[in-house]
């Protein structure tokens, strides 16, 4: 109805407390429309999930560098005044992007325009720049409301001044960076750099921490092998990133050495819990936070002209200037398989391996990559784990692979009982066979259910296994999954 449909709230009450409680059994799928936006656009009403939202979000780097490329040409030029305190890529563009890439929305917005008459008017960012900016049509509308960010005001003003500078640098002889990539495109691969950095730090000392909380009560021998597989997992994984990072920020001849040098990262996996481990660099793609089990990767150099294996350690000290190379070398050695520590005792070796590990990212990363090493304090602990915590239920609920289910289920038992994290596959195994028997918040019924999964052949009895499994994984607390084996005996 009409008196319905032009209010924005009546629309949204309807979305949330009728559709969007249809679909509370997928939380997934239920949070994407939660977190939607609503477009009341003239005689249109249309709403977008969360997911479409973030997707047209990745289109603005493109259309960014575009404008900034553009942009500093005219300024460079002196076609134009010089940088404004706020430049910004126009609506339209943006729009004309979005309509490329869904071409329905783009329809309706000529539909707006046939009715309406207002096709060539200039269409404005703000409301506030002019009375009637609430009836442009539905693509603009959306446009402005989920896409327009101080961030992106931000991205612009520092991208077209990076364009400015390069084109300058470029006209009297000197280049301030040999990179063929636009501003936008370069701070956005900075930018996904610093969220991973951050994420796998953080993960890295969430699991530390739950391992070191083993120490006191696990076989030392145990603890050592779930250190190991830390280290060399997400430890080396973190490597990699820094150092993909480094060859990245020094640009041009270094990417070539490297190259020709035959450096490169090996993994003896193709693909593990998502995450691809070829030579490849990866350029920073975001960390899944509820990944199970870490690619173990090793730096590799190619043999010499003789055939002879080269150290990549040496030919890292010898490729970066200054101490760089050397803080690499020293990072890659702490977390190889074979390295040992300076005191040369093989007790609790790998434990010692992971603390210099930490310690030295602690000490170095600043120097390396401009960032300095995350530290977690107790309120990104929490958050660390929430999200975790968030990201493996949804990965259990959809999951109807026996071997997933077990792992994402030991990973959630175990926070409810220990409020910490765990990874890694030997590690989850170690927990399930050695750890859970042995807690008494732990029925056994629980762990038998985990262990049966783990090992069945049939079909019926693993379908049922995993919709069990589930229902264990899912709980609350320790008490909740005590209640629910009750309920299931």
């Amino acid at each position: 109805p009409d008196d319905i449909a032009s209010s924005e709230k009546d629309v949204t009450e309807i979305i949330s407390d009728h559709l969007a409680t249809l679909l509370q059994e997928q939380p997934r799928v239920h949070n994407a429309f939660a977190d939607g936006l609503t477009i009341i656009n003239g005689d249109m009403v249309i709403f977008f999930c969360k997911d479409m939202v973030n997707k047209c979000k990745q289109l603005l780097i493109p259309l960014v560098d575009e404008f900034c490329k553009r942009r500093a040409k005219e300024i460079s030029n002196e076609q134009t005044d010089k940088i404004a305190k706020q430049e910004l890529v126009p609506l339209l563009d943006v729009a004309a992007g979005v309509g490329e890439k869904y071409p329905d929305l783009l329809d309706l917005q000529h539909q707006h325009h046939e009715q309406n008459n207002n096709a060539v008017e200039i269409k404005l960012w703000s409301v506030d720049e002019r009375n009637d900016a609430t009836n442009d049509g539905p693509l603009v509308e959306f446009c402005r409301r989920a896409l327009f960010s101080d961030e992106l005001q931000h991205m612009c003003t520092r991208s077209v001044k990076a364009e400015v500078d390069r084109l300058n640098s470029t006209r009297h002889g000197v280049s301030v960076s040999t990179r063929s990539e636009g501003a936008a495109k370069i701070q956005g691969i900075g930018d996904s750099f610093e969220s991973s950095f951050r994420t796998l730090c953080h993960l890295l000392q969430v699991f530390s921490k739950s391992l070191d909380t083993l120490g006191a009560r696990a076989q030392q021998n145990m603890v050592d092998e779930m250190k190991q597989e830390l280290l060399m997992g997400c430890g080396s994984c973190l490597a990699r990133l820094i150092t993909e990072y480094c060859v990245f920020k020094h640009a041009g001849e270094m990417e070539t050495e490297w190259e020709r040098n035959g450096l490169f990262f090996e993994s003896h996996r193709e693909k593990v819990d998502g995450m691809m481990c070829g030579a490849t660099p990866s350029y920073f793609h975001a960390v899944n936070m509820a990944t199970l089990d870490f690619p173990f990767f090793v730096l590799k150099c190619r043999s010499d002209e003789n055939g002879k294996p080269q150290s990549p350690f040496n030919y890292l000290r010898s490729l970066f200037p200054g101490s760089t190379g050397l803080s690499l070398s020293q990072m890659w050695n702490l977390c190889s398989e074979n390295s040992k520590s300076d005191d040369n005792n093989e007790d609790n070796e790998a434990g010692k391996k992971l603390e210099l590990f930490i310690r030295h990212l602690s000490e170095t990363c600043l120097t390396l990559v401009g960032i300095p090493f995350s530290v977690l304090d107790k309120k990104t602990e929490r958050k660390v784990l929430a999200v975790r915590r968030e990201g493996m239920l949804d990965r259990l609920e959809h999951s109807q692979d026996k071997d997933e289910v077990v792992m994402c289920a030991i990973v959630l038992i175990y926070h409810q009982v220990k409020n910490m994290s765990i990874a890694g596959n030997e590690t989850m195994h170690l927990v399930m066979t050695r750890l859970f028997e042995q807690d008494k918040k732990i029925p056994r019924r629980v762990t038998e259910a985990l262990r049966n999964l783990k090992i069945s052949t049939d079909y019926d009895e693993s379908s049922s296994l995993i919709a069990q499994v589930k229902k264990f994984g899912s709980a609350k607390n320790s008490k909740a999954l005590a209640a629910i084996v009750d309920d299931t005996e």
